[in-house]
């Protein structure tokens, strides 16, 4: 079973998605800050992190950059999730060694096919 951090601000939709996925045999812990997720990701072991770009206390390209610095959780796989879409916001944290983008609104099928592709194409490197 693989174990995902889900950083998402917008309740209902966490809430959503720890569902879906726990449905789909993935376990979820799922928080709306980044300095959480930072604890969270040096308390345990994950498989993936999926991070919102609007987070309340930085935005989830820090968040993103602080991991990819830090070399106990820097090659843990990071799917971005956001409204905002633009080519700019994905080549801006495709440098930042972004494994996957989910543009909202998406569907589930897309959500399913892009974590499991991302795990397989880290696990396969591994």
């Amino acid at each position: 079973m693989y174990n995902i951090l889900l950083v998402e601000d917008e309740r209902e939709a966490a809430i959503s998605i720890v569902r879906l996925l726990e449905n789909h045999n993935y376990k979820v812990k799922t928080t709306d800050k980044a300095v959480e997720a930072l604890s969270f990701l040096n308390e345990e072991e994950f498989d993936l992190v999926i991070v919102d770009l609007i987070l309340p206390d930085m935005n989830g390209t820090e968040l993103c950059a602080l991991i990819r610095h830090d070399k106990r959780i820097q090659n843990i796989p990071i799917v971005i999730s956001t409204g905002v879409g633009d080519a700019y916001t994905q080549q801006e944290n495709q440098g930042l060694g972004i494994n996957g983008f989910l543009k909202k609104p998406y569907t589930i099928d897309e959500l399913l096919l892009t974590i499991k592709n991302v795990l397989y194409n880290h696990n396969s490197e591994q």
